[in-house]
């Protein structure tokens, strides 16, 4: 820009005069519809069409409320990231903003505690730059909350499939049901690539994607329909699964050695479990999986009772992990925590299960631990460490809790290992890495 002294002048000959921006107005062969950084470390406008010389600095009377940066949505001005109140002149925030006067409405963000509300786009993990949601390094599409994905993610859903797209030399202008028969898809991309979402359910069946919630049989209590075949899909995500049934009234089976010829419900896990057909006011066994669960109901053409209706929970789970938990069935291993080194998530509760092997030891070593910071009288095998802790149990033992950065040290049991790990719903760490060993 020309010299700053001689554009000092004429903004307060500018301001004098009551002179404003003018839009669009056009700078060094550029047009420019806004406030602009060019070539100034604040930003300016001309007063002009054509700029010759005359410029006044922006202020919050030219932020662009509301406006997105990092991924969150600012509707007055903000000192996130900064220690002046600052606004951006851009809905989505690029690269020009304005400070703010002293008098303006500041938004306070806690960093700790609010993180941002939608998928960044485009946004950079591990070195590579994704547009769309992605499946890399999880079983799942999930998309980084933060232009550069530092630990904050969310799955992603049916609000992010591309219509119309292309399969199999199709193309499919809402969901479909082609190639999976049971649950609604779509793709997130014109041309399917393996990067695809369940779509949302009816009153009958679909894919259960909240943290948790209550789901009830059609028309409950009034009384289900005839010729029902729902499905509820419950995916855990590399997290843990639960299901539990409170009422319970569907047609008997007429007979006390019978199965249930008529109406029914089965809970069956990717895991193998397997609840069996439940029918009359006997309802299905509470199910804890890793792995997917489905919650099937059939009626009939013929007599129908109240329904049902049962509880679901879905605990933990992160892209870049496999599932958070389960039984480690290999004669040796390396298991890490959910998104290492990356950080895991707030409210993650999952174990991790070494069973006992006959004529066999198994031994535990962690190579490297940061869980979230206590102070230090709060440190302690068994106190303390009362936020994100890992547990381990020889047999029914519990050897103790630890936290911050002090691992636990090596353990060798015959009776079999658990490893616990649990952590609160603020701040997070980029925690663990473990590796186990059987041994005669």
């Amino acid at each position: 820009m020309v010299c700053r002294t001689l554009l000092a002048v004429f903004a307060l000959v500018a301001a004098a005069q009551g002179q404003s921006c003018v839009f669009p107005f056009t700078y060094h062969g550029g047009v420019f519809n806004s406030c602009t950084s060019v070539d100034s470390d604040v930003a300016w406008c001309s007063t002009d069409a054509v700029y010759v010389g005359n410029y006044i600095n922006c202020d919050e009377r030219y932020c662009s409320f509301p406006f997105t940066y990092h991924g969150m949505t600012f509707t007055t001005c903000t000192m996130y990231d900064d220690d002046r109140p600052w606004c951006s002149i851009d809905p989505q925030y690029g690269s020009d903003h304005v400070y703010c006067s002293d008098g303006a409405a500041v938004l306070s963000v806690d960093t700790e505690v609010d993180k941002p509300a939608g998928c960044h786009f485009p946004f950079v993990y591990n070195g590579v730059t994704y547009t769309t949601c992605t499946v890399m390094d999880s079983s799942d599409p999930w998309c980084s909350l933060d232009h550069v994905y530092d630990g904050d993610w969310a799955w992603c859903t049916e609000g992010d499939c591309v219509f119309p797209f292309e399969y199999n030399n199709q193309t499919y202008d809402s969901c479909t049901l082609d190639g999976t028969g049971d649950f609604p898809w779509c793709s997130m991309t014109p041309v399917f690539e393996d990067n695809w979402v369940y779509c949302e359910g009816g009153g009958c069946g679909g894919t259960l994607k909240d943290a948790q919630g209550r789901v009830e049989s059609p028309n409950y209590p009034v009384g289900y329909p005839d010729n029902q075949d729902c499905k509820w899909l419950i995916q855990p995500r590399g997290g843990l699964a639960s299901v539990s049934f409170g009422d319970f009234s569907l047609e008997a089976s007429g007979s006390l050695f019978s199965t249930c010829p008529f109406d029914y419900v089965q809970v069956t896990a990717l895991d193998g479990t397997d609840t069996g057909q439940h029918c009359g006011t006997d309802p299905p066994a509470n199910v804890t999986s890793h792995t997917d669960i489905t919650i099937q109901f059939v009626s009939d053409s013929s007599i129908n009772s109240r329904g049902f209706y049962f509880y679901y929970t879905v605990e933990g789970g992160a892209p870049g992990t496999q599932a958070c938990g389960g039984e480690l069935t290999g004669t040796s291993g390396e298991v890490q925590s959910p998104g290492f080194p990356a950080h895991y998530d707030n409210n993650v509760d999952c174990i991790w299960t070494l069973p006992p092997r006959e004529g066999t030891s198994v031994t535990l070593t962690f190579a490297e631990f940061t869980l979230e910071h206590v102070e230090e009288h709060e440190l302690g095998q068994y106190s303390g460490c009362i936020y994100d802790f890992v547990e381990i149990f020889d047999g029914p033992t519990r050897l103790g809790r630890w936290c911050g950065e002090k691992a636990p040290d090596p353990v060798t049991s015959t009776n079999g290992l658990k490893i616990r790990f649990k952590t609160d719903d603020h701040t997070v760490d980029s925690g663990f890495k473990f590796s186990y060993q059987y041994s005669a």
